[in-house]
């Protein structure tokens, strides 16, 4: 849909070792993009794609525990391991971060710590530990801004693009976290889990933020609109599925084909035709 990914052969020189001294044909893999027509919005997911957290889970979740006095020890890598594990698991179960924020996070830490092999010995030192992970998440501190964040802005705003933002995620980070990067003020609308009450790929959150970029963009329809974000399923997908024009971010900066991808959002301005 939006890059043809055509095997291209490439010869490389001889192996020396080969006593036929035959040529070896390598098949690479060469992108030829084509233009995205009409974009008059662009909508990007938020952690993974615009900020990510600046410290392991395991860390922040071990300095949690010193201070609040507890001398907790674990396997960091296995903490990381069952953080996704629940962190997915909760998404699913409790999606549109059912029963509020603070409780879901609460759910998501406790269940990381168990599962990590953490005994905590009363309810009073979890919830200690809890409130001060649960703080961390809400300081500028615990974040960083991707690089090429506010030159792609910079672009859309110079191209009179409307910007949003379609986030699983709770509105404190529309609310707290991206107005403590600078970044709020930046993105018109923001559709999220937590205001919706479903997650990506859903249909609907999508369908609320075409009713948001409606307000800032009369008459805008899926096909105007571009999403990026950096979950093939949840974000390529679920735009596409709903009429939107995509593209999937992988920062790991590899290519594979089957999964058309952006490494970078400048990657994106060349397919971009306004």
């Amino acid at each position: 849909m939006l890059m043809n990914v055509n095997p291209v052969p490439v010869t490389t020189p001889v192996d020396e070792n080969d006593p036929n001294h035959t040529p070896i044909q390598i098949i690479r893999y060469k992108r030829e993009p084509n233009m995205i027509r009409n974009i008059r919005c662009i909508t990007l997911d938020v952690m993974g794609t615009v900020i990510n957290i600046s410290e392991s889970v395991s860390k922040t979740y071990s300095e949690g525990a010193k201070w609040a006095g507890l001398d907790v020890r674990f396997d960091k890598d296995k903490l990381e391991v069952e953080f996704t594990r629940a962190f997915r698991r909760h998404m699913k179960i409790y999606p549109g971060f059912k029963d509020g924020a603070k409780e879901w996070w609460r759910r998501t830490v406790r269940e990381t710590f168990q599962n990590g092999g953490v005994v905590f010995e009363n309810e009073e030192d979890f919830e200690v530990t809890y409130r001060r992970i649960y703080q961390h998440y809400a300081t500028i501190n615990a974040y960083f801004v991707y690089s090429d964040v506010i030159p792609f802005i910079k672009w859309c705003n110079s191209k009179g693009i409307v910007l949003g933002i379609i986030s699983n995620c709770s509105s404190r980070v529309p609310d707290e976290t991206l107005p403590q990067t600078g970044l709020s003020q930046h993105f018109r609308f923001f559709t999220v889990a937590g205001e919706v009450g479903v997650n990506k790929p859903d249909p609907l959150i999508f369908q609320s933020a075409l009713s948001s970029a409606n307000h800032w963009v009369p008459d805008c329809k899926p096909e105007h609109i571009l999403h990026i974000g950096d979950n093939h399923k949840t974000d390529f997908v679920g735009a596409t599925n709903s009429g939107f024009n995509a593209l999937c971010l992988d920062r790991s900066d590899e290519f594979i084909p089957k999964k058309l991808h952006i490494n970078s959002l400048m990657d994106a301005i060349p397919l971009i035709d306004v």
